[in-house]
Parts: structure tokens; C-alpha cells; sequence
């Protein structure tokens, strides 16, 4: 089984379910959809959901509620996962094919999770995991054995499918190749002459040539009350002792242990661990080249942020004895000899109460504030819904009245929550103000009195942003003269010293890379044209002239190219693998035909939240 197929399949079933409410679920229906022959279980669709929940709250950080996850969609990916897998399955049942129970058991030893602190197999870890998930022996063996069979049919569709060496190189050269350049900026102060002062009927005819700038955006007028939790707190006092409780309850925010954070190599016994240290210090193998050597991914050997009670005894002695980064080891660990590599120290830190009062008063004052609100959504629905106007609710209520004209660039005050302008923009005339919620916990309730349409500003009144608008379209149009005498004088062999231009030279530019300091697009442009060519680039105010001198091409046999073709040919053939294989599962779901029962998992969903 693959590295990446046992973390999948250990994200499914090592995390615990009892608080997603799988331990005591219950439903007569066993199934909540099929393909073809191929059942997909109630208890599968809920481990499907929660792997994506534990996902993505692993990625944001925060636990992410049943509810959250069913809006977000991940109810939907888990399904069509489950969909894929159920096709699969059941093509391999028509076909035949399985795998032994030498393999499902091979599958089980190298699972990191069943390991014991020796690396082998461990009976207790194997029934503490199953246990914990309610799963029987016959179970998991049948969860092994399907993924095993789906590697089986994945490796046949998907794998084996190579880019032409044309395109690799391709994307070599693309990648590597650099050149070298030299370029200069013209500016305003460059032109030979002053920028003219304007005619008014230069004026005139740039005004009805561009329309669009001076026309003013619509504008929509509304009235509206709003409350934000932040706007109430100031008004509710926090009890001291509920801010000390707070504090308890998050010392683990407060009072953070040194960590490392490392990588680890195992070995099967000391004197492995030793001599690849030895290696390691002469300099004959790098870190990575050892993972390459034993074959393990670098996410494999990575443990992440660890602490000192995670390390072994000796372990926790060698990595925090010290504060240096680098090589530790080989030292016995929890799986047997090891060699860390630690890559950052991450000191102790610790907040007293008294630095921790003001932003925790602060939080829990939200928190009463956003509950109050959320108290009196009721009353303010009612007094809506009994014909009260905003300003009659406003004058009775907490909720605060203010108006504006919104445009398309309004963002200050209530005008910065996407949750307003959303409502305002679909809002008319004949709408009655409702209660909507803000994200911040606040509400709010809007009237539109009126739209202001589009108008074109008359050209006495936009004189001033015309003669602005034309005079930068002037500089420009100059600017591009300049750049264009200047290439004439470059191409009748002047260097740009004569011109009067001191260059800017650029050596090895790779076109990955960004010189926030030049023109745009400068970099594009010399990756277009050939050695010797002149361009212009640039635009507006800020152009200028780069000459192209030497074009670096790449030794495809070089380290470096060979380490980007094979990153290039590992991402390659897993995408088109990834993408054969799910349209072969499609094209399998729709021959086998699909059935799914909406109303078993929107059973499945109310239980769950």
C-alpha cells in the first residue's frame, strides 16, 4: 500500500467519532446510495464526512461543526468520493479481481499507527483503533483489502501514462533558462520638451472620446439600522472571575512549552542509525538524500511541532538540551534508534493574567454582546413585521439609524460588510426592510429609498478630472515618441551611455522572478524577443526600453534540470492518472447506474448537527 494511501485510510479511521455522534446513531437504512452492486454504508458516509470536516479544520486551524461542513459542501465531496470508490468496487467484483490475505496483511504491518515502539506490528494499537471506532477485525480487513483492490485498478488506469520528452524539455527550458539585459526607465523628466498645456478644445474632444471616466457610477440611497456586537460591548460589564476562568480554561495558549520542530529517520537497529550519522558528518549523504535512499517521503519523516513529553527520555534530553537546529542522534525514540533533524526551536513562552486581562475582557465582552443580540432577534423581527419603521425601531431599540448613497467603491461603516452591500444591490424599491445577520455576529435591517442612475458629469463640471485624464494620456503618448527615438538611436549603434541613459544591467533572469523595480511586463517581454532585439515596455507614466544581450540555456543533463524533470514527471503523470481514473469511475458510475438516497442522508444530517 502507498504512503499516501495509508494516511488516507488512517485519516478515516484513527480519529475518534464520538463526538461527530456516530456512536449512537441510529437508522433502520443501511445504505444511503449504491453503484451498481456496490452498497455505500451509513457508517461509510459518516467517516466519508468526517474525514473531510477533520481536513479542513486541520488546514484553518478551527474545529469545524457539522453544520459549517454541510454548508460548505463537504457533504457533496464526501458523496462523490464514496460515489468513485462504489465504482471501482464494483467494477473490480464484476471482474473479479482481489487481493489475498498476505497482502491485506503486509497492508497492516507497514501502518505506521499499528507499530510498536520496536516498528513492528502491534496487536494492542491494533485493537485500540479498532475498538475506538467501532470497528470489528472483519471490517477494517474489508476496508484494507477494497483500497487494495482499487490500487490494482487505479495503477492499471491511471498509471503509465509519460509526457513526451519534447514537453518536458519544454518545460525545462521554460522553467530554467535565464537571460541577461539591460534596460532603462523614461520618465517625464526624460522628454526633450515640457508637456504642452491643453486647449480647451483638446480638452473638449478627449471628454467625448472617453465617456466612461467622467460618467458617475449608479448610486442607490437607503436608510438602515444596525447593531454590531462590538458596538454594544462597551455597555456590558465582565466579571473579573469570568475572566480568570477564561484564562484557566485556555492555559494552553498562554503557557506554551518549548517545541521543535523536526523530521526523523528510524532505523531497525543502532549500528544502521550510526553509520548513516557517519555518512551524514563526512558529507557523503545529505538528510534528503537519506530519505531518498531508504525510500521515505519527506512528509513521512516529518513529525512536525513536537514537545518534550512527546520524545522518548533520551530522546527529549538530546533535541531540548540544546537550542541548535540541525542533526540529533541516532538516540533510542519511542519507535527505536533514531536520527532527527530539527529545523526550528520554538522557546517557551508564557502571559501572565495581567497581559492577558485587557484582550480576554475584550473577548468575553463580544461574546455577551453577540448573545445579547442574538437574545432580541425576535423582538426586532416582530416589531418589522408589525409595520414599525426603521426609524420608529431605532428610536425603541439598541439598533442604531444611519443612511448613505452607496456607490460601487463605498466600503466604510456598515458599508464594508459583503452581508450589506449584497442586500442593498438587490434591494427595490417595493421591498420591506428584514433582519439579516452580519458575520461579526451584528444585524441589520435596510431600506432603499431611491436610485441614483449612472450620469454623465457635464464637461464644465468635470473640466478639472479632464484635464488630468488628458494630460496623462499626453505624457504617455510622448513618452512612447521618446522610447522610440531612443530605440532609432540604439539601433544606429549608440550604446545608451551616448544617449545620455545610464542602464540597468540584469544578469541570469530567470522568468519566475519579479523586478518590482522595472517597468511592467518587462520580463516577458525579454523572454519574447531575441538576443539583440530593442522593445518598449511599460505603459502610462511608467515605460521604458530594454535590449536583450544573451539568451542562457540550460544543460538538460545537469543536476538541476534532472531534478526538475522528474518533479515535472511525478506531477504529471499523477494528474493525468488522477484524471483518467475519475473519468473512468464516471464513465463506471453511469454504465453500473447510481442510486442515492437524499432523504436517509438528510436523516443522516439532522442527527449530526
Amino acid at each position: 500500500m502507498s504512503n499516501v494511501v495509508v494516511y488516507v485510510l488512517i485519516g478515516l479511521l484513527v480519529v475518534s467519532l464520538a463526538g461527530f455522534g456516530i456512536g449512537n446513531f441510529s437508522t433502520s437504512v443501511r445504505a444511503v446510495g449504491s453503484v451498481g452492486d456496490e452498497d455505500i454504508t451509513v457508517d461509510d458516509y459518516v467517516r466519508a464526512l468526517q474525514a473531510e470536516i477533520n481536513s479542513l479544520s486541520q488546514l484553518t486551524g478551527t474545529r469545524v461543526s457539522a453544520e459549517e461542513a454541510i454548508g460548505l459542501g463537504l457533504d457533496r465531496q464526501a458523496l462523490e468520493r464514496l460515489l468513485l470508490q462504489a465504482a471501482i468496487d464494483n467494477e473490480a467484483s464484476n471482474l473479479g479481481i482481489s487481493v489475498g490475505d498476505e497482502t491485506v496483511l503486509e497492508s497492516l504491518r507497514t501502518m505506521t499507527s499499528f507499530q510498536g515502539i520496536d516498528g513492528n506490528f502491534d496487536r494492542d494499537s491494533y485493537e485500540f483503533v479498532l475498538e475506538r471506532n467501532g470497528l470489528s477485525h472483519a471490517e477494517f480487513d474489508t476496508i484494507v483489502r477494497q483500497e487494495e483492490t482499487r490500487n490494482i485498478v487505479r495503477s492499471s488506469i491511471g498509471d503509465g501514462i509519460q509526457p513526451s520528452s519534447e514537453y518536458l524539455n519544454d518545460r525545462i527550458e521554460r522553467r530554467l533558462n535565464t537571460r541577461d539585459f539591460r534596460w532603462v526607465a523614461i520618465v517625464e523628466d526624460d522628454l526633450p520638451e515640457p508637456v504642452p498645456d491643453s486647449k480647451v478644445a483638446e480638452l473638449r474632444s478627449h471628454y467625448d472620446e472617453n465617456p466612461d471616466e467622467f460618467t458617475d457610477p449608479e448610486f442607490r440611497d437607503v436608510t438602515y439600522v444596525w447593531l454590531t456586537p462590538e458596538m454594544l460591548s462597551t455597555e456590558l460589564k465582565v466579571d473579573v472571575a469570568a475572566v480568570r476562568a477564561e484564562y484557566d480554561a485556555r492555559t494552553d495558549e498562554y503557557d506554551i512549552p518549548a517545541r521543535r520542530i523536526a523530521d526523523r529517520v528510524v532505523f531497525p537497529n543502532m549500528q544502521e542509525a550510526e553509520s548513516a550519522r557517519k555518512r551524514l558528518d563526512d558529507g557523503e549523504i545529505g538528510f534528503s538524500g537519506l530519505l531518498e535512499e531508504r525510500r521515505i517521503a519527506l512528509e513521512d519523516a516529518e513529525v512536525g511541532e513536537i514537545r518534550r513529553e512527546d520524545l522518548s527520555e533520551d530522546a527529549a534530553s538530546l533535541l531540548f538540551d540544546s537550542s541548535d537546529t540541525g542533526l540529533f542522534g541516532p538516540v533510542e525514540s519511542e519507535l527505536g534508534p533514531a536520527i532527527y533533524r530539527v529545523n526550528a526551536v520554538l522557546e517557551a513562552r508564557f502571559t501572565p493574567f495581567e497581559d492577558a486581562s485587557e484582550e480576554l475582557t475584550e473577548e468575553l465582552s463580544l461574546e455577551l454582546a453577540e448573545s445579547a443580540i442574538a437574545d432580541n432577534i425576535e423582538n426586532y423581527e416582530d416589531l418589522l413585521a408589525g409595520g414599525a419603521t426603521l426609524e420608529e425601531i431605532a428610536a425603541d431599540t439598541k439598533l442604531q439609524l444611519g443612511s448613505l448613497l452607496m456607490g460601487p467603491d463605498t466600503n466604510e461603516g456598515i458599508a464594508a460588510s459583503g452581508q450589506f452591500r449584497n442586500s442593498v444591490n438587490s434591494l427595490t424599491e417595493d421591498d420591506f426592510p428584514e433582519l439579516e445577520n452580519m458575520s461579526d455576529g451584528g444585524v441589520f435591517a435596510v431600506r432603499l429609498n431611491g436610485i441614483v442612475p449612472p450620469r454623465l458629469r457635464p464637461f464644465d463640471e468635470a473640466m478639472e478630472d479632464v484635464a488630468a485624464s488628458w494630460r496623462d494620456a499626453k505624457v504617455e503618448e510622448l513618452l512612447k515618441k521618446h522610447a522610440e527615438f531612443v530605440i532609432g538611436r540604439l539601433k544606429s549603434g549608440q550604446g545608451f551611455a551616448e544617449i545620455g541613459f545610464e542602464s540597468q544591467v540584469e544578469e541570469g533572469v530567470g522568468r519566475l522572478e519579479n523586478l518590482s523595480y522595472g517597468p511592467p511586463g518587462m520580463i516577458d517581454t525579454v523572454f519574447d524577443i531575441n538576443v539583440g532585439d530593442i522593445a518598449i515596455v511599460g505603459e502610462g507614466q511608467t515605460m521604458g526600453v530594454v535590449q536583450l544581450d544573451a539568451i542562457n540555456r540550460v544543460e538538460m543533463s545537469s543536476d538541476e534540470a534532472d531534478s526538475l524533470r522528474k518533479t515535472l514527471l511525478r506531477r504529471y503523470t499523477a494528474a493525468t492518472g488522477n484524471d483518467v481514473f475519475r473519468l473512468y469511475s464516471e464513465y463506471l458510475q453511469k454504465d453500473a447506474g447510481i442510486k442515492i438516497d437524499h432523504v436517509t442522508i438528510d436523516s443522516i444530517h439532522t442527527q449530526l448537527q
